[in-house]
């Protein structure tokens, strides 16, 4: 039986609000088989393949709720996630050999590495968090499922059709925020996110990627819409708007804009004593490698704080301790 019980009426102004806000959007996005990652959502079934540089790029959007005294506009904007295709173990087994090399702690330093980071599922495209290396654990280690113990070895075989072909490897633990349930991850069966030092170096690469990842204003904007299109058209979504009784408008709110010329970017000094300076709008496609040069000046920076909102509390926390 369901006992339904009367909690309270919400009202526009309520902080409730806002969340109930945010459920029904990223229901929607999970309804159109988006990945979704802290508050960006990733169509993965329109990934694009640098094979080259053996990466994948997910294209997306990153969306936020803003409480305004009008109501609660949906700020949008199109966002992107590299996705590399070597695997987990191949990171892990890399990193190993060059600690010992340097004759370092290869647990601690593997560890430290993919703390934090986000790992790709190959068999279903799904993201976690890793929350620590678990070198006690392996592939052959079992676990209890409804009543019998099963190595994860033996699951992912079973559920995904899955081969491991490193029984020795370590796991990776992703612990659920809502449940507190961990989820034991194989990381022969996991793809690494995001740029290494090296591969942001590669200027080849990196101007690939540019030709993917900065798109001009026009660009952007029909991007937006088009989501706002898919949200008015799609038989699935104006299903679950009629149910929340929410209704997305059919064009994004206009806005007065000014476009201020960039001017110029002086870097350091060259050998020579000249200083690089560039056009920032003739470049902007190549402005990372750019702005790889020395700095104009570097300035000790002894003080320093953040001032932020209670909502960004804990991104300062975690930006205060990498630092």
């Amino acid at each position: 039986a369901i006992t339904i019980e009367w909690v309270q009426l919400m009202e526009p102004t309520d902080k409730d609000h806002m969340n109930f806000l945010k459920i029904f959007f990223n229901s929607l996005m999970r309804g159109l088989r988006f990945e979704t990652i802290g508050r960006k959502s990733f169509n993965t079934a329109k990934a694009h393949s640098l094979d080259a540089h053996k990466i994948k790029v997910w294209p997306g959007f990153d969306a936020r709720l803003i409480m305004k005294e009008t109501g609660v506009p949906l700020n949008i904007d199109v966002c992107f996630k590299v996705v590399r295709q070597d695997t987990v173990l191949e990171f892990i087994n890399d990193l190993r050999s060059k600690c010992e090399q340097k004759n370092l702690d290869s647990q601690e330093e593997i560890a430290t590495a993919l703390k934090g980071t986000t790992v790709v599922t190959k068999y279903n495209q799904r993201t976690y968090k890793v929350d620590r290396v678990e070198f006690s654990m392996s592939p052959e280690t079992t676990f209890d499922k409804s009543g019998t113990q099963v190595s994860y070895k033996d699951y992912y075989k079973t559920r995904y059709n899955e081969n491991v072909s490193d029984p020795n490897q370590p796991l990776l633990i992703n612990k659920d925020r809502k449940t507190g349930n961990e989820i034991a991850l194989i990381p022969e069966l996991c793809q690494v996110t995001g740029l290494t030092d090296s591969m942001r170096a590669d200027f080849r690469l990196m101007k690939d990627l540019a030709e993917i990842v900065h798109t001009n204003a026009d660009r952007r904007v029909s991007e937006c819409k088009n989501l706002l299109e898919i949200f008015n058209t799609n038989p699935k979504c104006l299903e679950k708007q009629k149910l929340w009784h929410l209704k997305f408008s059919e064009n994004p709110q206009a806005l007065k804009g000014f476009k201020y010329k960039a001017g110029n970017m002086v870097m350091g000094a060259k050998g020579s004593g000249e200083r690089n300076t560039f056009d920032i709008e003739s470049c902007q496609r190549e402005i990372d490698r750019k702005i790889q040069d020395k700095m104009f000046e570097q300035p000790a920076l002894k003080t320093w704080g953040i001032f932020h909102g209670e909502r960004d509390a804990p991104i300062c926390k975690q930006f205060t301790t990498t630092m």
